[in-house]
This record gives C-alpha cells, structure tokens and sequence, in this order.
C-alpha cells in the first residue's frame, strides 16, 4: 500500500515538473523570439542608420540630377523658337533677293573656314553664340542705309527679321552658363564683319559695293541656316 502511494507521489510530482518545464519553455521561446525580434529592429535601424549616414552623397546626386532636368527643362523651353528658325531666316532670304534682284556674280571676303569649324563643333551653345554675333554684326551692317537704293520698306522688314532671329536666340544662349574668355570664333568674325564695312567706305557706299555687302550676307544666311538646323537636331527641339 505504502508502495502505491509513493509511486502515485512520484507520478505526480513528475507531472508538475513537466508541466513548470513546459510553462518554463515556452516562455524561453517567447523570450527568445522577442530577442530575435528586437536584433531584427536593431539589425534594421543600424542599417538605417548606415543608410543615412552615406545618404548627404546620394541625396546631393539626386539633388544635382534633379537640378539638371529642371535646367534641361527651362533650356529646351527657351529654345523652342530654334524650330521656327528657318522659316524666319527663309523669310529673310526672299526679302534680301526682292532688294535687289537677281545677284550679281562677285567676288567678295567670306570666312569659309570659321564656319566648318563651326560646323564641325558639337557644343550646341557655341553654335547659337556664333549664329547671334553674326545676326548682330549683319543688322550692324545693312542698317547703315547710306547710298542704299533698295526698297526701304522690304529693308525694313528684313532687319526686323533679323533683330526676331537674334532676340529669339539670346534668350536660348542666356541658358548656358556665361564663358569667362571669348570665343575662338569672334575675333575672326569681327574681322571680317571689318573687311566688308572698308568696302563700303572705299567704295563710297555705292550700289556695287551694297551688291557686294548683299551678296555676302545672303552666304552668311544660307550657312546659318545649316548650323542651325545642327543645333535643332542637338537640342532635340
């Protein structure tokens, strides 16, 4: 009897001690996945933290891309009048040939090598920067008017035409930032631009030497004509 008590004891303490090492176990397990847990959280926060330390670089690049395509934006914005370009400079041609007819086979100065270079040139700002000091120094020339004997109605509509042309492209090349030396090309522009003004003095501005002056401009008109079509196809505009 004595027997059977004992071990009916030792069931029943066996019992409790595996029902505590239950209980006990699952709240290790508990314990151990809220631990698990919180090294996650702390896995991820270092991570972030990493993320964060190194982000000044990354935010400053997506700033300066962000920068880039909003200047790309206001760029190709000022420079959608390139597209008109040549319906304006077409223009421009027709009036310069109803001035004074037919044009007359003579020789005269033209910088041929500047614009192959010019051609040849894949900075787009440098085309519109050479296209607006040529438009400049032609309006310069033909609005001298001395001893002309063109229409000067046609005349007049043919340097508004111009002056359309180079404000339209100021505003484009106004874009680009501003060079802190002159460009290669200006200096033999303006010699040249020279040369034809000596031809009109010495000339006495007559109506040969504005056929002269006529003749080269309609050259510059028609080689504009092309670096622009250039820097439309480099603008994408």
């Amino acid at each position: 009897m004595n027997i059977y008590k004992e071990k009916k004891k030792a069931k029943k303490s066996s019992f409790l001690l595996f029902t505590v090492c239950i209980a006990l176990g699952s709240v290790l397990m508990q314990y151990w996945t809220e631990e698990v847990e919180a090294t996650a959280v702390v896995e991820r926060h270092q991570t972030q933290k990493v993320f964060f330390y190194t982000s000044p670089q990354t935010i400053s690049q997506f700033g300066t891309s962000r920068s880039k395509i909003l200047w790309n934006q206001s760029k190709s914005s000022a420079c959608k009048w390139l597209s008109q370009y040549r319906r304006v400079s077409s223009d421009s041609l027709t009036l310069l040939g109803e001035m004074g007819g037919n044009y007359h086979d003579i020789r005269v100065p033209f910088p041929g090598q500047v614009y192959n270079w010019i051609d040849n040139n894949n900075k787009v700002e440098t085309q519109l920067k050479f296209l607006v000091l040529t438009l400049e120094r032609i309006i310069h020339l033909m609005d001298a008017k001395e001893g002309v004997q063109w229409n000067k109605k046609t005349l007049e509509h043919f340097l508004a035409d111009l002056n359309r042309q180079s404000s339209e492209l100021k505003e484009c090349v106004a874009q680009y930032p501003h060079p802190s030396h002159k460009e290669s090309f200006e200096k033999n522009i303006k010699r040249h631009f020279r040369k034809l003004q000596k031809i009109l003095k010495k000339e006495k501005y007559s109506a040969q030497a504005w056929e002269k002056i006529r003749r080269a401009v309609k050259h510059h008109l028609q080689r504009m004509d092309i670096i622009a079509s250039n820097a439309m196809f480099l603008l994408k505009v």
